[in-house]
C-alpha cells in the first residue's frame, strides 16, 4: 500500500465519483418515492371517511367501493376531476410527479471519461481515468422544476388535509375499527339482504346507490353509539334521483377490463424486457442497439429506470389486487 499511495488515493477518488454519479441521485429519489407512497396510501385510506363525515354523507359507490384503494394505477383518481373528488386528484397528480423523478434523476449526473487527460488510455470510449463527475444542465433544471412543483403540491395537500374532518378516532385500517363503525341495524340489514355468495358487482348493484354518513345514533337499549348510518329519507330520495343514470355493473365491467388490459400489457412488457436483455448479452456486434446501451449519453439509464418503475408498480398492483 505504501509503494503506490497515489494510485490508492486515485482509486478511492474514482470510487466516490462512480457512486455519486451512478447511485446517489436514484437512491435519494427512491427514498422520496417510498415516503410519498406512504403519504398516498394514507390519504387513500382516509378519503372515503372524509366523504362520509360530510353533512349529507356520500353514496356507497364513492366510499365503500372506492376502487383506487387497492391500486396506484387506478383510473378512479384521475376521474376525480369529473366527480369533484379534488383531494384524490390532487394527491394522484403529485404522486405521478414524484414517480417521474426516478428516470430523470438517473440521467442527471454521468461519468465523463472522454475528456482531454494527460495520459489517455487505448480505449476510445474510456480514454481517461479517473472519470470526471459531470451533470446534464437541462435534466437538472427539469428536476428543480419537478421538485418545486412537488413541494407546492405537498404544502397545498397539507392545508387541504388539515381542513378535512374524517370523523374517525382510530386507525381505519384496523378490522376492529371497521366493525365498530358498521354496527347500525339499518346498515347491517342492507348488507344482510344481499346474497352472501354474490359477486362484488351484485353487491354494488344492491347498495351502490344508497347514501350513508358518519353520525351518532341511539341503540335499542338507549345507549349512544357512533358509526356509519343511513342518510335521512329525503336525502336518499334526492341522491337516487341524481343517480338515476348510475350503472354499477357497467362500471364494474370497465374496471375488470382495465385490470385485464394491465395484466396483458404487463405480460408482454416482461417478455419484451427479457428479449432486450438477452439480445444485449448475446449480440456483441457493433450495431446501433449495442452502441446505444454501451454509450455514456442520455438514454440507457433513463430507459432502464422506466422499465424498473413499471415492473415495480405492476408487481405492487398484482400484490394488492389478486
Amino acid at each position: 500500500m505504501d509503494i503506490l499511495p497515489g494510485n490508492v488515493v486515485r482509486w478511492r477518488h474514482a470510487s466516490a465519483i462512480v457512486f455519486t454519479a451512478s447511485y446517489l441521485p436514484i437512491t435519494l429519489t427512491t427514498l422520496l418515492q417510498i415516503l410519498w407512497t406512504a403519504v398516498y396510501a394514507n390519504i387513500k385510506v382516509i378519503e372515503p371517511f372524509v366523504r362520509l363525515a360530510k353533512g349529507n354523507g356520500a353514496s356507497a359507490s364513492d366510499t365503500l367501493f372506492a376502487y383506487y384503494l387497492s391500486s396506484n394505477t387506478s383510473v378512479h383518481s384521475f376521474l376525480g376531476l369529473f366527480r369533484g373528488n379534488w383531494l384524490m386528484l390532487w394527491t394522484w397528480i403529485t404522486f405521478v410527479a414524484v414517480m417521474a423523478l426516478g428516470p430523470f434523476a438517473s440521467e442527471a449526473l454521468f461519468l465523463d471519461m472522454t475528456y482531454d487527460c494527460e495520459v489517455p488510455t487505448d480505449d476510445p470510449l474510456h480514454r481517461c481515468w479517473p472519470p470526471l463527475l459531470s451533470a446534464n444542465p437541462f435534466i437538472l433544471r427539469l428536476l428543480q422544476a419537478l421538485l418545486t412543483f412537488i413541494a407546492i403540491m405537498t404544502l397545498s395537500l397539507c392545508y387541504i388535509v388539515s381542513r378535512c374532518y374524517t370523523g374517525i378516532y382510530d386507525n381505519p385500517t384496523k378490522l376492529s375499527t371497521v366493525m365498530s363503525l358498521f354496527s347500525h341495524p339499518a346498515v347491517l340489514a342492507d348488507f344482510q339482504k344481499t346474497d352472501p355468495n354474490g359477486t362484488l358487482s351484485e353487491l354494488r348493484s344492491h347498495i351502490g346507490h344508497k347514501n350513508y354518513r358518519l353520525d351518532y345514533y341511539n341503540t335499542e337499549d338507549g345507549s349512544s353509539r357512533y358509526g356509519v348510518v343511513p342518510s335521512s329519507p329525503d336525502e336518499v330520495e334526492d341522491r337516487r334521483s341524481l343517480s338515476s343514470t348510475y350503472k354499477p355493473r357497467a362500471e364494474s365491467n370497465l374496471m375488470r377490463k382495465w385490470d385485464l388490459g394491465l395484466d396483458v400489457f404487463f405480460s408482454f412488457f416482461l417478455i419484451g424486457v427479457l428479449i432486450v436483455v438477452v439480445s444485449y448479452f448475446r449480440d456483441d456486434s457493433d450495431s446501433a442497439f449495442n452502441r446505444f446501451f454501451n454509450s455514456n449519453s442520455f438514454g440507457p439509464r433513463f430507459f432502464m429506470t422506466i422499465v424498473g418503475s413499471v415492473i415495480s408498480s405492476n408487481w405492487n398492483r398484482l400484490e394488492r389486487c389478486k
